[in-house]
């Protein structure tokens, strides 16, 4: 006689397994466990797949979870494979199960197997899997974790860093510098950034209105550029929040990351066009390319905008080149103004996706350019002497961005602005 393959809610094993005590979230169908995820410092699991009433019908049934399988057949309607994992806690970095006991039906006796694991290395995460089936019926697998223990939580650790600078660093008045405020928190729990720029001489301070940058996970970074127009001792420093509500904060005020303005006292001074210190034929012309032609300042290095400050431009366009010469300490301007501390005006334009190229004005009003590791010229590609960059036939170069101020010296070479 065949009865029907009907499983009772896996009845017959939690009656044969009697310690079995579960509470806490029942499941049914493959899951997926997440240790860290759930937050509990303990769990106990039991994962059941069988059928139950007997009868003359083929059987079959399995589960699996972090490495341990079971697996059940039988020709009397009933297979069964229970799985029970203890005290799952964590040791180091790895999760360790105290016990885990396996039941598992067998044919051959009509009766259960039993297998025991002690101390057995579990994922932190994974998926549990299980079925059973007999003539045609098919049941998933169910069972229950139970978490208890609140896991520790850590409090987020902020930083404070600066593009190119140490704490302590002094720039001229209207520099402008990249400040990196992050964080990071080993629970994955951190929820907000908040920054601040304070001016000692001023009592100005920007803390986004008190209001933190919306962050998640274990790490995050908020961006912010500072134009220091006033002098004296500007102050940075980070506050960290995490889920839980646990703050952090770098030192503050007067013991923060300090950067110092200065009102500079160099005498600036336009140089004139000379273009014989510049075409030597060998080192000077073929190391010094447009960025150091118009600042003035001989590296031998073909200088690029924003390298010696950090913050090098990652592509060819407006935002990128100008910033990176913006953090060299270059101050933007327009065609009408004159530096009243005598700074060189000088103008940048661009190839788009391809390159830039910069322009500078000397003494007599016209303009000079040096391309690349070429002789430096005062004429444009017309062969023109060129008396505004905006017009002068630049080839290639069709899109012009802007004018800055940028730190020279009469002597050839000798500029002031810190390029590399």
């Amino acid at each position: 006689m065949s009865f029907s393959c009907v499983r009772l809610g896996g009845l017959a094993l939690l009656a044969f397994i009697s310690s079995v005590a579960v509470r806490a979230q029942s499941f049914t169908g493959p899951t997926f466990v997440d240790f860290v995820a759930r937050g509990n410092t303990n769990y106990d699991i039991a994962i059941y797949a069988d059928t139950v009433v007997g009868g003359s019908d083929y059987s079959s049934a399995y589960a699996s979870f972090g490495g341990i399988y079971g697996s059940s057949y039988s020709y009397i309607g009933e297979s069964g494979v229970y799985l029970q994992f203890n005290n799952i806690h964590k040791v180091g970095s790895q999760w360790i199960a105290d016990s885990v006991y396996k039941a598992e039906f067998t044919n051959a006796t009509g009766n259960y197997e039993h297998t025991y694991y002690y101390n057995f290395a579990l994922p932190s995460s994974g998926w549990i899997y299980g079925n059973a089936e007999c003539n045609g019926y098919s049941q998933t697998v169910d069972g229950y974790i139970n978490g208890y223990g609140t896991a520790p939580n850590d409090p987020p650790a902020p930083a404070i860093s600066v593009a190119g600078r140490s704490s302590g660093d002094s720039v001229p008045v209207g520099t402008t510098i990249t400040v990196y405020y992050s964080a990071t928190d080993t629970n994955g729990n951190l929820n907000g950034i908040r920054y601040h720029a304070w001016n000692s001489s001023t009592g100005f301070h920007d803390d986004n209105f008190g209001n933190y940058v919306t962050q998640s996970g274990s790490s995050g970074q908020v961006t912010k550029n500072f134009t220091l127009s006033t002098a004296g001792d500007w102050y940075f420093w980070t506050d960290a929040r995490d889920t839980p509500g646990l703050t952090a904060s770098t030192p503050a005020f007067g013991s923060g990351f300090k950067i110092t303005a200065y009102v500079n006292s160099t005498t600036y001074c336009v140089p004139a066009y000379a273009p014989s210190y510049w075409n030597d034929w060998s080192t000077i012309q073929y190391n010094n390319n447009c960025y150091n032609y118009s600042n003035n300042v001989r590296t031998d290095t073909f200088a690029q905008p924003g390298r010696a400050s950090g913050n090098m431009y990652s592509s060819i366009n407006a935002t990128e080149v100008s910033n990176g010469a913006i953090s060299d300490g270059l101050i933007p301007t327009d065609a009408w103004s004159v530096d009243p501390d005598g700074r060189t005006k000088i103008a940048l334009v661009i190839d788009p996706g391809w390159d830039f190229h910069w322009y500078r004005q000397d003494s007599d009003g016209r303009w000079s350019h040096k391309p690349g590791g070429t002789s430096a010229t005062n004429l444009d590609n017309s062969g023109n002497l060129i008396t505004n960059p905006e017009t002068a036939d630049r080839g290639g170069y069709t899109e012009f961005v802007g004018y800055f101020f940028t730190p020279s010296d009469c002597a050839q070479g000798q500029g002031h602005a810190v390029i590399n």
